[in-house]
This record gives structure tokens, sequence and C-alpha cells, in this order.
């Protein structure tokens, strides 16, 4: 597989997270310590590209099976996670019901984060972000997730 960006996986950092598993038991509790989540809206196209197409093929891994990789100085992880998507309700119409991520329900997902040190999270200052965008990032993750418990 031919990436656009420079990705060289550290295969000998592979390792398995036995806590995770399918469906909401085995859901992950959060990033893997050290990782954090990656906001879609700050990586070029290519590079989404290439996360998909890395997640592709990592997607046959077992629950858990976390994948080091780099691209320049960037760290990330690739871990197989149980991932939730909501079902449409039964009376959208069918341009509605597109609009919905598949498969819905639980299922076999990728989930890939970048490393802290490699986002400078904990110095903020140093690429832009004020103390409340990071408060704000949270509240979000947060919504987020209680959006998907109440809606089980």
């Amino acid at each position: 597989m031919t990436y656009t960006s420079e990705i060289i996986i550290d295969s000998a950092l592979t390792k398995v997270d036995s806590s995770i598993g399918p469906g909401p038991m085995g859901a992950a509790k959060g990033p893997p310590t050290g990782y954090a989540f990656i906001k879609m809206k700050d990586i070029s196209l290519e590079l989404k590209q290439d996360f998909y197409n890395l997640a592709s093929k990592l997607l046959s891994g077992k629950y858990g099976t976390m994948t080091f990789f780099h691209i320049k100085d960037s760290k990330y992880v690739a871990r197989v996670e149980a991932h939730y998507h909501n079902e449409p309700p039964a009376h959208a119409t069918i341009q509605e019901k597109n609009k919905y991520p598949k498969p819905w329900g639980w299922h076999k997902g990728v989930t890939i984060y970048q490393s802290i040190d490699s986002k400078k999270i904990l110095n903020s200052d140093s690429i832009g972000y004020s103390r409340s965008d990071s408060r704000a990032a949270i509240i979000k993750r947060i919504r987020e997730i209680l959006y998907l418990i109440s809606y089980k």
C-alpha cells in the first residue's frame, strides 16, 4: 500500500491492550496514555487518506492492537477498537440516512491518536492554542460521549 505521507510503522512497538473488546463493555475509555484525539479539521486531505488506508489495513487485527508509527517528527498510534455510529430515525429520508456514518451500531474500527509530545499540547502557547481552547475541546468531547451514552 502506498501512502502520500512518509508513514513509518514502528513494528517493534506493536502491543495489545487487553481491556479493549467488542461492544459497549469493551469500548475504549479514552486515548492511550501520552496520546490525544486528532482534530480531523486540522490535518490535510492527503494525511486523512493515508490514515484511512492505514486503518483499513489494520482493521483485521485483534481488538486492542496498537500499532505505533510516525510521520517525520510526529508520533501516532492506531488502535483497533469498538466504534459506535447512531442509526438514523426510522422516518428519515434516504438523503437524511446517507448523512449518518455507517455501519450503524457497534462495530470494529481503528482510531488514530497523535502523541501529546507531537501535538505540543502541554506547551499550548507554542502552537497558538489558549487554555480556553483546550477546555472547549474537552467539553466538546464530553458532550459527544454523553450523547452516545444517552442514545443507546
